[in-house]
């Protein structure tokens, strides 16, 4: 698999982790009442974080507005289980704020997204 293979497929891994997040969540206080939607959403930003660790410098180019520094120290603290030490209400803020950056990125790396998810459900 060559490097525009390998990163079409982990921003597909991307998107598909944002969709389930933004079914999750759709407030802080849902977020913060269900245990579930709670760690599912913890899930989810550890997925889209360690993967975008390992898109291609091209890609990270590519999007260079995106906070990837932020993103790989989200990811150490989230694989280090520091966790605890994250503030709720700034995890709400990612999910509220760049998570949505990310999607926006991931759709223009792919634009076939949509024809995709279609493909797939009916593949099921």
């Amino acid at each position: 698999m060559d490097s525009i293979e390998r990163d079409h497929d982990l921003a597909i891994v991307i998107l598909e982790a944002i969709e389930k997040i933004q079914e999750f969540s759709p407030s802080y206080d849902s977020y913060m009442k269900c245990g579930l939607e709670y760690f599912a959403i913890h899930r989810l930003l550890h997925i889209i974080a360690e993967t975008m660790t390992r898109l291609s410098s091209s890609v990270k180019s590519q999007f260079a507005d995106l906070p990837w520094r932020n993103i790989q120290g989200f990811r150490n603290i989230i694989v280090h289980d520091y966790i605890a030490g994250i503030d709720d209400k700034k995890i709400w803020e990612i999910v509220e704020v760049e998570v949505p950056q990310i999607y926006a990125a991931m759709l223009q790396f792919v634009p076939e997204w949509e024809t995709l998810k279609l493909q797939r459900k009916t593949d099921v």
